[in-house]
């Protein structure tokens, strides 16, 4: 019985380190999307696979692995990135920072280059 008691206290007390060791990823907010991505380009990985550039102005470009390309503009809309290419509609969902790299609530892994 103290050998539990005192595996217990050890948990107990090396919780809070490896808390903090290991911090929550949180979602970003409108600005820091907007810093990570304005004048960058990234490759993506989900759905679909290529190399976006997002202009400072707002403008967009994106090259598929299978070559195709699109063009469209980015924006940020509260705390979403949006973005729109030519022909299809906005779409918009939140980003987190994974550390390096950025997750998408759109299922998108976005690594800078």
């Amino acid at each position: 019985m103290t050998n539990i008691l005192k595996a217990l206290s050890i948990c107990a007390l090396a919780l809070p380190a490896l808390m903090l060791a290991t911090p929550a990823k949180a979602e970003m907010t409108g600005d820091q999307i907007k810093a990570a991505v304005s004048g960058k380009t990234m490759d993506f990985a989900g759905k679909y696979n290529g190399v976006m550039n997002f202009g400072a102005d707002g403008s967009a470009s994106m090259t598929l692995k299978v070559g195709i390309k699109k063009t469209g503009k980015w924006f940020i809309k509260g705390n979403e990135f949006c973005s729109q290419w030519d022909g299809e509609g906005e779409q918009c969902g939140t980003w987190t920072d994974a550390g390096g790299k950025y997750t998408t609530s759109n299922g998108y892994t976005m690594t800078p280059q």
